[in-house]
C-alpha cells in the first residue's frame, strides 16, 4: 500500500521523472509559498486569539508537506533499504496458519486504520472547501495573508486545494511506511519470541538447537537494523510534530478554558483537538508497542535452558544476542523526543501546563470574542 502512494507522489525510488519533476519543482514551491503567506499573516494578529488558532490550524496543515517531501528525498535510499529489508521478513504462516491469520488481522487492521485516515482528511478537506464556497464571509479554506491583485484570492484558492490534496496522498506515502513498518517489526518480534520457544536444549541436538539459535541471531540483528533505519527517517517529523502539536493543543486548550466563545468556536476547537491527539497517537502507540516487544523478547532469552549444554559456543551466541536485545529499542526525535505512551501523555499535560500559564497571567483571560 506505501509503495503504491509512495509511487505515485513522485517521491518514491521507482517514481517516474515527470511525477518526480511536477512534486519537486512545481508543487514544493506552491506549498512553500502558502507557508510564507501563512506566516507573513502573523504580523496583523492584532491580539486576536482565534485568528491566532487559525494560523496555528494553517502552520501544521502546510507545514505537513515541507517534511513530508523532505522525508522521501533526503532519506529515499534509507526507505529502499528498509523496504528491502522487509522483504526478508519471516512469513506470518511459519508457525501455522491459524497464528498467521491473528497476526495478519494486526496488520489488516494498522491498513485500515491508514486508509480511514485518508478518506477522513479527503472528506474534511472537501467539506472545508464546499463551507469556503458556499459562506461570503470566508475567503479561502485555511487563513492566509491575501495579496491585493486582481484574482489573488483566486490564485491563493487554487494553491491551498493543490497542497491539501497533496497532503492526503502523502499522507498515504509517509504515515503508511511509519505504521504498517512499525507493526510488521512487532510481529516479527513475536515470531522471534515463539521461535526461540522451539529451542529445547538437551531434547534436540545440540547442533539443531544451534542452527536454530543462530536463525534467531540473524534475524535479530534483521529488526534491530529495521528500527535503526525507521528512526533516522522519521527522527525530524517526530522532533518538529512534537513542538507543532503542543503549540496548537496549548491555543486550542487556551480557548476552551479562558475565551468566551460561540458554539461554532468551541466545536471546532474540540475537533481539532482531536486531531492533533489522533495525529500524535499515529506516530507514539506504534513506537511504544515494539519498545514493550523488543523488551519481551528479552525476557524470553532468559527462559532458554541454556543451562543444559556445557557448548560454549551456544552459551555465547544466546550471550550476545542476550546483550543487544537488553538495550531499548527508543524511538527519539531529534535524539531528544521519546516517542512512547509516557511521552504522549506528557505532551498534552505540558500544552495544559502552558494554556494554565497564561491563562493566569492574563488578568482579562474571560472576554467576549
Amino acid at each position: 500500500m506505501c509503495r503504491k502512494y509512495m509511487h505515485g507522489s513522485g517521491l518514491g525510488p521507482t517514481s517516474p521523472k515527470i511525477k518526480r519533476f511536477i512534486s519537486l519543482w512545481l508543487l514544493f514551491p506552491v506549498s512553500l509559498l502558502l507557508d510564507v503567506l501563512v506566516i507573513y499573516d502573523f504580523h496583523f494578529l492584532d491580539n486576536d486569539i482565534f485568528k491566532t488558532a487559525e494560523l496555528l490550524e494553517s502552520v501544521s496543515s502546510f507545514g505537513q508537506l515541507p517534511i513530508r517531501k523532505f522525508i522521501l528525498t533526503y532519506h529515499s535510499k534509507l526507505i529502499q533499504n528498509l523496504l528491502e529489508d522487509r522483504k526478508k521478513f519471516w512469513s506470518y504462516e511459519m508457525f501455522g496458519e491459524t497464528y498467521g491469520k491473528f497476526l495478519r488481522r494486526k496488520m489488516v487492521l494498522a491498513t485500515r486504520l491508514i486508509q480511514t485516515m485518508i478518506f477522513f482528511g479527503a472528506s474534511v478537506a472537501t467539506l472545508m472547501f464546499v463551507s469556503t464556497l458556499a459562506d461570503d464571509r470566508k475567503t479561502v479554506p485555511l487563513e492566509c495573508w491575501i495579496p491585493e491583485f486582481k484574482h489573488s484570492t483566486h490564485v491563493v484558492l487554487v494553491m491551498q486545494f493543490c497542497s491539501l490534496c497533496e497532503i492526503i496522498y502523502l499522507v498515504g506515502a509517509v504515515d503508511c511506511l511509519y505504521v504498517l513498518t512499525c507493526v510488521d517489526i512487532k510481529i516479527q518480534f513475536l515470531l522471534l519470541q515463539k521461535k526461540l520457544k522451539t529451542i529445547q536444549v538437551g531434547v534436540k541436538p545440540m547442533e539443531e538447537c544451534l542452527n536454530e539459535l543462530t536463525i534467531c541471531v540473524k534475524h535479530h540483528n534483521l529488526l534491530l537494523r529495521s528500527h535503526k533505519s525507521l528512526n533516522r527517517i522519521f527522527s525530524e517529523y517526530f522532533f518538529v510534530q512534537y513542538f507543532v502539536s503542543v503549540l496548537a493543543a496549548c491555543v486550542q486548550l487556551y480557548i476552551l478554558m479562558y475565551i468566551t466563545a460561540s458554539l461554532e468556536d468551541i466545536m471546532k476547537s474540540i475537533v481539532y483537538l482531536s486531531a492533533v491527539v489522533f495525529q500524535v497517537a499515529i506516530f507514539f502507540m506504534p513506537a511504544s508497542d515494539i519498545e514493550e516487544e523488543a523488551e519481551q523478547f528479552a525476557v524470553e532469552i532468559y527462559n532458554v535452558n541454556w543451562e543444559c549444554t556445557s557448548g560454549t559456543k551456544f552459551r555465547k551466541q544466546l550471550l550476545f544476542m542476550l546483550m543487544k536485545a537488553q538495550k531499548p529499542l527508543y524511538m527519539l526525535g531529534g535524539g531528544m523526543i521519546h516517542a512512547n505512551r509516557n511521552e504522549y501523555i506528557v505532551l498534552f499535560r505540558l500544552a495544559f501546563s502552558i494554556s494554565t500559564l497564561l491563562g493566569g497571567m492574563n488578568e482579562n483571560g474571560r472576554t467576549d470574542k
